[in-house]
């Protein structure tokens, strides 16, 4: 994205977008020319720009994780003379996991590729942010539950795997910031 392109695309936001922005990339700039001179003219302005979607990622290792960890404990725990992998209830759990996680990573794939091609993306980024939270612990609270009384247990990862996910929703910016990016959005396309 050059100079002129981020101008813009800046302009075209409006004052509660524009701030918006502005406090996610970290500044209290004024006009979209003090934020040109500001990141343009730095090189780390394109990593800054990315760090946004950057902390996504880093849930979804944490989720993925997480449903291994669950399958793989569901296909070893025997109850009742069989694999708990065997009880539909485990396997509805599972598949929810699987379809959550799943969402959440092409919500972020989808904002990266809208990045990518230089068009907006603060509403998809958004839209990943808030998405991707709320599935870790979605699916890491399902993993609770797959593990039964053990999922709390300091011997077993998913402990670690359900504090880690409520620290990445709170890191990213909270829910309502991110749902007013998206609202705003719409009503500006609308």
């Amino acid at each position: 994205m050059n100079r002129k392109e981020l101008q813009l695309a800046l302009e075209k936001l409006s004052p509660e977008d524009f701030q918006d922005f502005v406090r996610k990339f970290g500044g209290t700039h004024e006009s979209p020319e003090s934020v040109v001179r500001a990141f343009v003219d730095n090189p780390s302005f394109e990593r800054r720009l990315c760090q946004l979607l950057d902390l996504i990622t880093e849930e979804e290792k944490i989720v993925q994780a997480a449903l291994d960890a669950a399958v793989n404990y569901a296909k070893e725990r025997q109850q009742f003379g069989q694999r708990i992998a065997n009880f539909q209830a485990i396997q509805w759990m599972l598949a929810d996991m699987a379809t959550q996680i799943d969402a959440a990573r092409l919500l972020t794939y989808r904002a990266c590729y809208l990045e990518s091609q230089h068009l907006p993306f603060i509403k998809e980024s958004a839209m990943a942010k808030v998405f991707a939270p709320e599935a870790a612990m979605f699916v890491t609270t399902k993993a609770i539950q797959i593990y039964g009384g053990y999922g709390y247990v300091k011997d077993y990862p998913m402990e670690r795997y359900f504090r880690d996910a409520k620290i990445c929703g709170i890191y990213e910016g909270t829910d309502e910031m991110q749902r007013m990016t998206i609202a705003r959005s719409l009503i500006r396309e609308g």
